[in-house]
């Protein structure tokens, strides 16, 4: 049955913040086991900067080919907004090193964040950031938070901001795709 696997994905909301000696030895023991011919994780931004090019490579060479990594937005001000722990510029330095080491990334965007005071700024930033990033695959996920997140709770607190409705979240996906220039973008 072990043989009959192809693709891995190592659960958890964010795989490489794992000690290295720890997820190195698990993607080893993965490799060992199954012989997958991928091996998948999540990743944040601040766990990509806390490993060296020199690690991530490790982990490349252990099995590791790709790491699903959440963006949500290119703007710095829509980061903030939604309480990210990153800038753009971490984002961008945190792809080279992935660049560096081989590891492909299938990155997800969260169209309609920060609403409507923020749209532009989001679709801006995050072209910015789409053409500074090396990335295989994106993916586009609705933002739906409760009614009870401080990210809810904060947009109702402003006179000026408000969810966006599903069409103005449809022009900005478009907004995005006709200011996109990809490079082997799947």
């Amino acid at each position: 049955e072990k043989s009959r696997i192809r693709r891995v994905f190592l659960g958890s909301g964010n795989s490489l913040g794992v000690a290295s000696d720890l997820l190195l030895e698990a993607l080893n023991y993965t490799g060992r086991i199954f012989s997958p011919q991928r091996i998948t994780l999540y990743a944040r931004t601040s766990s990509i900067l806390a490993k060296s090019v020199a690690e991530l490579k490790s982990f490349k060479q252990a099995g590791l080919s790709m790491v699903y990594w959440g963006l949500e937005s290119g703007s710095d001000e829509v980061l903030r907004y939604i309480c990210k722990d990153c800038t753009r510029s971490d984002m961008i330095e945190a792809s080279k090193r992935l660049a560096a080491a081989g590891i492909e990334v299938s990155a997800m965007l969260m169209p309609g964040a920060g609403g409507l005071k923020l749209a532009q700024e989001h679709v801006t930033g995050t072209l910015e950031l789409l053409h500074n990033i090396e990335l295989r695959y994106l993916t586009l996920l609705a933002i739906t938070p409760r009614e009870s997140s401080v990210y809810a709770r904060n947009m109702a607190a402003e006179a000026d901001n408000r969810h966006l409705t599903p069409d103005e979240i449809n022009s900005q996906i478009y907004q995005l795709l006709a200011g996109l220039k990809p490079t082997g973008l799947q």
